[in-house]
């Protein structure tokens, strides 16, 4: 697809993220090579984007806010954003939960400034009562979906192809700062949002494997059941910085993502980050993650909450290393044909221009 150069020098554009990341000390660690690069930053740089994250705020929310639980750094933000758009101008959001907000403060302030958004998970109750109570919701130009669970009204809405940094996550070319292979196959899982470490648990808690999981997020809940109350002696959990986590990827055997049932697309990234250090991958075959992948046979699938087969698939794999290696070769070109950082990022440039 061609790019769409903005031909109305009066144009802005407007990056806003729904949670703080600050911004300097992401600059400064992409730089050192300590992180990968942020989406969100690499589109405001493409676009030459004023962008916006949440600092924290008394401001008294409006009816609206209060009735979905908007939190206050967030009518703070949206405020600020409506106030310095003008009618000509994009705005972008990471989050839903972001852009109902603007899009209200716009609404108030009788703006016609467009906006897109990411659509994470638009069928929760708190984005649906914002469309009984509000017409922000329907204020918002274009949601781009990551499932097609998600995708239930083509009108306002897009499928767009999640992705990582394939600058930062590389298959091991000898660089890895340490190894975290054990003397048996190690079976690595990374997240917490929506996971199911209990099916995991009792899937490989009488194989002979190390289980190594990083689950530590500063976005994601940890629901009741995600871990079980006892963990077998070859499971270990722990946080990973960066680097750590991509040599951990990259000392694997095989990645697993085991997800509960949900709408939303639980689990993509880490699904993506190891395929891009060209590891074979299982993951739970849920709704929200139909449509993730431009390819789906790029990973083996097995039902969510089903130990038996996870832990057949898990013995085939491990069983079998030609097949394992087939699978990694597979997944990582899908991987490169269609979710790098750069391809991601230049088609939203061009959506956005075109907008």
């Amino acid at each position: 697809m061609p790019n769409v150069r903005n031909v109305d020098p009066a144009r802005r554009f407007h990056v806003v993220m729904a949670s703080a990341i600050g911004l300097d000390k992401t600059r400064r660690e992409v730089e050192a090579g300590l992180r990968p690069r942020h989406f969100m930053l690499e589109l405001a740089n493409r676009l030459d984007a004023t962008l916006y994250e949440p600092a924290p705020s008394d401001a008294a929310p409006a009816l609206l806010h209060r009735l979905i639980k908007t939190p206050a750094a967030l009518v703070a933000l949206a405020a600020r954003v409506a106030d310095a758009a003008q009618d000509a101008d994009v705005i972008f959001c990471n989050s839903e939960a972001v852009a109902i907000p603007v899009a209200y403060s716009l609404l108030r302030a009788g703006k016609r400034t467009k906006m897109a958004s990411f659509g994470h998970n638009l069928y929760r109750p708190r984005i649906a009562a914002s469309k009984l109570i509000s017409r922000a919701y329907g204020r918002i130009n274009r949601f781009y979906v990551i499932s097609n669970d998600q995708l239930r009204d083509p009108s306002s809405q897009r499928l767009y192809l999640e992705q990582v940094d394939d600058l930062f996550f590389t298959p091991d070319d000898g660089s890895m700062i340490r190894s975290y292979r054990a003397d048996r196959p190690l079976i690595v899982s990374v997240g917490l949002e929506q996971r199911d470490y209990t099916t995991l648990a009792e899937a490989t808690k009488a194989m002979n494997v190390d289980v190594r999981i990083s689950g530590a997020s500063t976005d994601a809940r940890v629901l009741q059941g995600t871990f079980p109350d006892v963990r077998p002696a070859n499971m270990s959990q722990q946080f990973y910085e960066w680097p750590d986590l991509r040599d951990l990827y990259r000392s694997a055997d095989l990645v697993v993502v085991p997800v509960r049932p949900n709408q939303y697309a639980a689990g993509i990234t880490s699904i993506l980050e190891a395929l891009a250090v060209g590891k074979p991958v299982i993951a739970s075959q849920t709704s929200g993650l139909a449509g993730t992948l431009a390819d789906d046979s790029a990973i083996r699938w097995v039902p969510p909450s089903d130990p038996g087969r996870l832990q057949g698939e898990i013995e085939i794999l491990l069983g079998n290393p030609q097949a394992r290696q087939k699978l990694a070769e597979h997944g990582a070109d899908i991987f490169r044909a269609h979710h790098r950082k750069n391809l991601r990022a230049e088609y939203m440039e061009t959506e956005l221009r075109a907008l």
